[in-house]
């Protein structure tokens, strides 16, 4: 059950885009998760395996990294 809603500012690279994030009151693994609508609102392309995040920009393709360490 969802307190309500937030609109925030994500930036991702060089990329903002205002998001609507849902509030609630459980433990979670992460202290955020981007779901599917702000991966859809981006056009973004996450691979899993490459641990990175690929998305179009008026520039060009930007590609976010992840750091295999951490994950």
């Amino acid at each position: 059950m969802a307190y309500g809603s937030i609109n925030l500012a994500v930036k991702a690279g060089t990329v903002t885009r205002v998001t609507e994030f849902l509030v609630v009151d459980r433990p979670a693994s992460y202290n955020i998760i981007m779901g599917t609508p702000w991966l859809n609102a981006m056009r973004a392309i996450p691979s899993m395996y490459h641990l990175c995040l690929k998305f179009p920009t008026p520039n060009g393709v930007e590609v976010i990294w992840g750091n295999p360490r951490v994950s």
